[in-house]
């Protein structure tokens, strides 16, 4: 599963908002997640999206990458979720870490933003 966090705005209106994205891979089983289901390489099958902003040429202020397997229980990904600051280094924009089974990246824009 690759779930996608991104923090929008529009450069006409300046309106805000966030935009999230899930995409299935199908009943893998991994201890690391492999590099093929990484978001660059397949993001999986969009399944599931919430809008609040609608896409198309507004600019991305940040963003969260998460993939787990597509089985992983709502409690076990939203505690790796939530632990997630103890994974990420301050240092490189994004930055990537594994917390095994699962991967994330978090980036954002540099400054400043209108």
């Amino acid at each position: 599963m690759l779930l996608t966090a991104q923090r929008v705005i529009s450069p006409h209106s300046h309106a805000r908002g966030v935009n999230v994205y899930q995409y299935l891979h199908g009943p893998y089983v991994w201890h690391r997640v492999p590099d093929e289901f990484l978001p660059e390489r397949n993001p999986g099958e969009l399944v599931a999206q919430w809008i609040q902003l609608p896409p198309g040429g507004n600019r991305v202020i940040s963003f969260l990458d998460a993939v787990a397997p597509d089985e992983m229980g709502n409690v076990d990904l939203h505690q790796r979720l939530a632990s997630m600051k103890h994974w990420l280094q301050p240092s490189g924009n994004p930055t990537t870490a594994y917390s095994d089974p699962c991967w994330v990246r978090f980036g954002c824009a540099a400054l400043p933003i209108p």
